[in-house]
């Protein structure tokens, strides 16, 4: 008897000996061809990501795509302490310092419709950021829809499960409410507040168009609620035309979707001058003609001095640098420095 059970052990163990080298054998065919072909099962390497850049230069108001009843507007934001501030639209043009903090502040002016507004910051190391927001000054005042329902509103949790919990998961859970509701309460704000785009229309269907604005493309809804306004008269939505130029004050009813209230028909002109912010070394100066010659864009251009500017150009040196904004007359090309820093 005791023979048998040790012959039968000696078989068990041999089938299993083969059966496991099979199932090996088969998964490292299976591996090799899996990495050979690409089908799924192979084994990827995680992407390494690529880590975020932190922006030195930050702007607290207004926000990107703001819709204001004011010609004028506070434009606060912060940045590294000892940096300089450009700000420059088709309106109106600034330069800042900012304060031991980093902080600056300005009320800047704006035209009617949509205003693209350039805030361009000189860092201590002499880098320079920029961001561009668009704010659209409508001189109709309209509301924002008034938040309903408390469905979003956190559930106390039982008091029994409560108790069975450890502090740890308690305290964790807590957290986890917290941060939902902070997620709920932005995107129910930014639902709810008014935002405008300026763009082109490429493509019109029943109740919705959409709107190429610098790039993107958005899907805007209208219906009777809807104002549409071209050369200060009320225009039936059926006289909408493709490639009509459009300004879409309304809320944002998901991503890339927009809620018209008010749309403005407009046609677009050719503007007569531009603006530009630099930060150009000197490559000549002409006391006599009141002209300097900066590098732009690796090319150099001859600059007026606006009649804003201070400086003396008999003080200036050709190691010294110019942060400032240019204005061009896309007519003659005519070109003047219209706010300069010497740095």
């Amino acid at each position: 008897m005791r023979k048998e059970v040790i012959f039968a052990i000696i078989i068990g163990l041999a089938l299993g000996g083969v059966i496991l080298y099979g199932l090996q054998l088969a998964n490292r065919s299976a591996k090799e061809a899996a990495s050979a072909t690409g089908t799924p099962g192979a084994v990827v390497a995680p992407a390494t990501p690529t880590p975020a850049v932190e922006s030195n230069l930050n702007i607290a108001e207004p926000l990107d795509h703001a819709v204001v009843n004011t010609a004028t507007i506070k434009i606060r934001g912060k940045t590294l302490p000892a940096s300089a501030i450009a700000i420059e639209s088709e309106d109106d043009d600034v330069l800042l310092t900012v304060d031991s903090s980093g902080n600056f502040s300005t009320d800047f002016a704006l035209t009617g419709g949509e205003n693209l507004i350039k805030v361009s910051v000189l860092l201590p190391d002499k880098k320079t950021e920029t961001i561009e927001i668009s704010v659209v000054y409508s001189t109709v005042k309209l509301a924002s829809p008034v938040p309903t329902g408390s469905t979003d509103t956190p559930v106390a949790t039982d008091s029994q499960t409560l108790l069975e919990k450890t502090y740890e998961d308690v305290l964790q859970k807590a957290k986890d409410n917290v941060k939902q509701t902070e997620e709920v309460l932005d995107a129910k704000a930014d639902r709810n507040r008014l935002v405008g785009y300026a763009g082109s229309i490429t493509d019109i269907k029943q109740g919705v168009f959409s709107l190429d604005s610098r790039g993107t493309t958005l899907q805007v809804s209208y219906n009777t609620g809807t104002t549409i306004i071209k050369e200060g008269s009320v225009l039936k939505p059926e006289l909408i035309a493709l490639a009509d130029g459009a300004i879409i004050i309304g809320n944002l009813t998901g991503p890339d979707i927009i809620g018209a209230k008010r749309v403005v028909i407009y046609k677009e002109t050719v503007p007569k001058f531009s603006k530009k912010i630099i930060f150009s070394p000197i490559v000549k100066i002409d006391a006599k003609k009141k002209t300097l010659t900066l590098k732009v864009d690796d090319k150099n251009l001859e600059v007026a001095l606006g009649k804003l500017l201070k400086f003396d150009l008999t003080t200036l040196t050709l190691d010294q640098k110019i942060f400032g904004i240019i204005l061009t007359n896309i007519a003659t090309n005519a070109v003047t420095l219209i706010q300069a820093k010497i740095i």
